[in-house]
């Protein structure tokens, strides 16, 4: 057997074609993001893990995971991508860390100094910002009832809502303290994501009073007086303004169900409440409320969740929600999200589909 020996330029020559391909390969993804973290002295490699999910998604992002490289103390993680990333630090380093914003061309480290982590690197405030106020935020005493979850009397709202006012206003002053060394579009989605994580739990708290009134004899009265006192406030003036991604899309879409309840004195036996023509008013609402991708979510969610499957898979045909289908996809841009619709209607359909097949099933008595 002839052996041909590769002359050593032509294995060079091949290498570094395979070099350069793996780089544009890289490339073609991304600018890279680099998170270097200090390993504690006993780690299990499960241990050690994050999840990132591109900025550019349709109501929830979607998580991949990560596991570093391993190099003495510590952890390397490297992403590529063109566009912002939430990484969910939370697996690894705490619930202080769950979705934080990284950009391309971020290099940051993570190390401890035995009392919390410290950050550096290139991009690192956008860590220490949101590190500090969850840390912060903990100190500021719970309410009697430290759920947000439940309501056990007036007072009980109205100490919950003194609470949230305190952790509103440190958010605040930490805010400023960083503004100026963030980018103004990961500010702003941190921004939103702070004010979103107050206001869902003011609303989860209302919401909760709302559903037990009657046992804790909270008048109609009351609730509007409560309503209008609370469930307006600057930092809910600031989510209505703000056109990015939402970090939370519910909440955009409770706020304006809980407007038009109020709009009807949150008489649940009134025609206007009972009806799904309501779902028409919360779109003109939407419309009327929000901007930018807030409305594109808020309508999306509207149509396909509380529309779609709400009342389409148990009616089947539901002249309302055609309606607002229509005028969906005839609305300009936002191709990502007529898409996620047009996914979602299949969705459906295909659930029809298997909802008659079992009736059939049951009426043959298979």
């Amino acid at each position: 057997m002839r052996i041909h020996q590769v002359p050593n330029i032509a294995i060079g020559m091949l290498l570094a074609t395979l070099v350069v391909a793996c780089n544009s390969h890289k490339e073609a993804e991304g600018k890279k993001i680099v998170v270097d973290v200090q390993l504690p002295d006993q780690y299990g490699d499960k241990d050690i893990r994050f999840f990132s999910a591109s900025t550019k998604y349709v109501l929830s992002p979607l998580f991949k995971l990560k596991r570093p490289e391993i190099n003495g103390q510590y952890g390397r993680f490297e992403f590529y991508s063109n566009d912002p990333l939430i990484v969910d630090m939370a697996p690894a380093l705490g619930k202080s860390l769950k979705n934080a914003i990284l950009e391309p061309g971020d290099s940051v480290r993570i190390s401890s100094d035995g009392q919390g982590y410290v950050f550096s690197g290139r991009g690192y405030e956008k860590l220490a910002m949101i590190n500090e106020i969850r840390e912060r935020t903990k100190t500021i005493p719970l309410p009697a009832n430290p759920r947000h979850s439940s309501v056990e009397s007036h007072g009980d709202y109205l100490e919950w809502n003194l609470y949230l006012k305190k952790v509103s206003d440190l958010v605040d002053t930490i805010l400023i303290k960083y503004e100026s060394e963030i980018s103004p579009k990961s500010f702003a989605f941190i921004k939103q994501q702070m004010y979103s994580d107050i206001e869902y739990k003011r609303l989860m708290k209302f919401d909760m009073m709302v559903a037990k009134r009657e046992p804790l004899n909270i008048s109609t009265k009351m609730l509007e007086d409560i309503y209008d006192s609370t469930i307006t406030n600057p930092h809910l003036n600031w989510l209505y303004s703000y056109t990015g991604n939402p970090y939370n899309y519910y909440i955009y879409y409770d706020l304006v169900r809980r407007r038009v309840e109020r709009k009807y004195h949150f008489n649940y036996e009134h025609d206007s409440l009972k009806s799904v023509d309501r779902k028409l008013e919360y779109a003109r609402l939407i419309k009327t409320m929000y901007d930018g991708e807030v409305e594109e979510s808020c309508l999306t969610y509207l149509i396909a969740g509380q529309g779609l499957k709400e009342h389409v898979l148990k009616d089947e045909h539901v002249p309302v929600i055609d309606s607002l289908l229509k005028d969906f996809y005839t609305r300009p841009g936002y191709d990502n999200y007529k898409q996620y619709m047009r996914d979602y209607e299949l969705k459906v359909k295909k659930w029809i589909e298997e909802k008659h097949q079992r009736k059939l099933k049951t009426e043959k008595g298979v």
